[in-house]
């Protein structure tokens, strides 16, 4: 298996160890339909965060449905968020780069393990007619689960700069803990 393949086989474990730790239980879609998406884009957002790396280089792209990011925020005595308030919209948004930083750096925890380095990008957000660019750019079929009842999308598309392979798994932190120096 190529460091390309071997890479891919990570990203799932990611996305369910990503979802479970903000309180969901994922489960695996086989059939993906991107039908409802494309047809109301309007409804849905993304994060998207770029990486580099000596051995890869690519992209993550988080995408769901709007009321699955505004169910994961904080309410601090406000009201449910709503995508008629621009300040809502922007928290969203948000959240999907934040969950989409997240996820990165869960598939990048696990490479560094068996000795490659990513070095990430600053996410952006998409939302709205932008949703319908971004998903038809995508050239892989994305990992899809049901979190909450929306469709969660993860999208791992990544390139090899080099013939390497994955080393064995090394010790280093684990995601959500901390070093003391």
């Amino acid at each position: 298996m190529n460091l390309q393949q071997s890479a891919n086989v990570l990203v799932p474990i990611a996305c369910e160890s990503l979802l479970v730790s903000i309180g969901y239980l994922p489960k695996k879609y086989a059939p993906v339909d991107l039908a409802p998406l494309l047809a109301r884009p309007e409804d849905y957002a993304a994060g998207i965060i770029d990486f580099g790396g000596p051995q890869l280089a690519g992209s993550v792209m988080l995408l769901s449905h709007y009321q699955f990011f505004a169910a994961g925020l904080p309410e601090a005595g406000r009201a449910r968020p709503t995508r008629e308030l621009a300040a809502d919209r922007l928290r969203v948004r948000d959240l999907a780069m934040e969950l989409a930083n997240q996820l990165l750096g869960r598939i990048t925890n696990q490479l560094y393990r068996r000795g490659v380095v990513l070095e990430p990008a600053l996410p952006h957000a998409v939302s709205g007619d932008a949703i319908r660019v971004v998903v038809r750019e995508r050239k892989q079929i994305p990992y899809v689960y049901e979190a909450a009842g929306h469709q969660v999308f993860v999208w791992f598309e990544v390139t090899s700069k080099r013939a390497t392979s994955l080393m064995p798994e090394g010790d280093v932190v684990a995601e959500g803990d901390y070093v003391e120096f």
